[in-house]
């Protein structure tokens, strides 16, 4: 996984999209005041759009706002909360931060046997797979290990431990794990099905590139209902799911959340040694953290990459941990996701001027956050100067037409951040036309009737919510369109 992210992260530091930018103030303010009148209303009314539109674009050259609609309301901003967390991470943490996770012997090695314990030290890697445990394992064996007259060991405490990061979302849904000092697979647990007879086969595994080890404390039963799609029950370590048998269909997979995520990767590298030809009795927790010989070790990607890779792929535990990371650094001991999210609630509205802001969490999973489009590219404008080529470390995004057909002009770049739950549409991030027009922007949109009507215990996808979101990127996409053709309609 190490080598796939180095290959995913090309030139993170190299030229950004506005090199060659003029410099400005170090803490440069918005501006209200549209050169632009407001041209959202076509769009909205070709393609009805229910709920509420907001945005600002503004021009980072000339520093005066091109267009806006609603720009001091607040709305839900989703998973664009990851470009605040990522300016969060890099500002405390620095681009060169790692994580590192340890195996460490409690005493001496001779014949193949550690006289002593052998423990697990977790830093709270949020990128940790199967494949570094196989790593690990393998290390373990080539210093002399075999088996230990002592006990198993794991430590996560180096991070708290959260059994979900929104507690109001479905409870099989991947996006939504556990959070603590040990991860492993972005604390997900593979279900694997397949028709057997009148019945199924079914597999929980710790699958990565190259093993399958099958997760013998996590167990699902197929049941014989309509409703609920899944049902989940902790006892103990035992983690027990089970599943709505019409759903199932002939075979297939998923991946479901992990709630108690330390203990998961302790028995998986247990059994990932195993296969090594390490011998380990089952895992027992420590709250202390132990300083003792390290015999194996590994380490992840740069911070910098980390951040690219939550930006790119919007990866919830990733950035709810990158969160937890810098609350640890600032030696702000939290209690709770919510807690860790306003430490960095008070810095967004003290070093990038989002007055108005309220975040509840990092990743923007919970719908309680709020930002205004106003605050959004105003903490775009700061963030540029504080990471630089910060844009570079966005995610490309295909310029479209307001009919949503591929923009083939070449009249802009889009470098953004997007945001989704059902029934709320959000993107923010930088714009570069063709004539040399340097932008910042943010575009939210909502239907939170809509969004708290919806039943998503029953159906994962709310009736409607498929066709609403493609009418809000639409818009999105006509917004942008417009934009990027701004200096020509000088």
């Amino acid at each position: 996984m190490r080598g796939v992210w180095a290959i995913v992260v090309l030139a993170l530091f190299g030229t950004g999209l506005w090199a060659g930018a003029p410099d400005v103030s170090p803490r440069p303010q918005y501006r209200p005041g549209s050169v632009l009148p407001d041209g959202a209303d076509a769009l909205l009314q070709r393609f009805a759009m229910s709920g509420d539109l907001g945005f600002v674009v503004y021009d980072l050259t000339t520093g005066a706002v091109i267009e806006q609609r609603a720009a001091q309301k607040r709305y839900a901003p989703a998973s664009v909360t990851k470009a605040i967390t990522g300016l969060y991470a890099l500002s405390h943490l620095g681009p060169d931060f790692r994580y590192t996770t340890q195996v460490m012997a409690a005493g001496p090695i001779a014949g193949g046997t550690l006289q002593g314990d052998l423990i697990l030290v977790g830093d709270g890697d949020p990128v940790l797979d199967t494949d570094d445990l196989l790593d690990l394992a393998r290390a373990v064996k080539s210093a002399g290990v075999r088996r230990i007259t002592g006990k198993y060991l794991y430590y996560a405490d180096a991070l708290p431990q959260f059994r979900e990061i929104d507690p109001d979302q479905p409870v099989h849904v991947g996006y939504n794990p556990a959070v603590s000092g040990l991860n492993l697979n972005f604390n997900r647990v593979y279900f694997d099905w397949k028709r057997s007879g009148a019945g199924y086969r079914v597999q929980m595994d710790a699958r990565s590139n190259q093993i399958q080890p099958v997760v013998g404390h996590i167990s699902m039963q197929v049941a014989d209902r309509d409703a609920p799609l899944f049902a989940y029950a902790q006892n103990g370590r035992q983690e027990r799911w089970s599943v709505a048998k019409p759903a199932l269909g002939q075979e297939g997979g998923r991946w479901l959340p992990v709630r108690d995520p330390a203990h998961y990767a302790a028995m998986v590298f247990a059994r990932v040694a195993r296969d090594q030809g390490v011998e380990l009795p089952d895992p027992q927790p420590i709250k202390a953290r132990p300083s003792q010989k390290v015999i194996a070790q590994i380490t992840s990607a740069p911070m910098a990459e980390l951040v690219k890779m939550m930006l790119k792929y919007s990866n919830n535990m990733l950035a709810e941990t990158l969160g937890l990371t810098v609350a640890k650094s600032r030696g702000i001991a939290v209690q709770s996701l919510r807690q860790s999210a306003g430490a960095m609630n008070d810095w967004a509205r003290a070093d990038l001027g989002m007055t108005t802001t309220q975040f509840v969490d990092h990743s923007g999973l919970n719908d309680a956050s709020r930002v205004s489009p106003a605050d959004m590219v105003q903490a775009l404008i700061r963030g540029a100067q504080r990471v630089p080529d910060y844009d570079d470390l966005l995610k490309p995004i295909k310029a479209r037409t307001a009919s949503g057909d591929l923009d083939k002009s070449g009249q802009s770049v889009i470098q953004a951040k997007t945001g989704t739950l059902h029934f709320v549409t959000a993107l923010a991030g930088y714009l570069q036309d063709k004539q040399g027009g340097r932008y910042a922007f943010a575009i939210f949109q909502q239907d939170l009737a809509a969004r708290h009507a919806a039943d998503t215990e029953k159906l994962e996808t709310p009736p409607g919510s498929r066709a609403w979101r493609r009418r809000a990127i639409n818009i999105q996409s006509g917004l942008l369109y417009r934009w990027a053709r701004f200096r020509l309609m000088d």
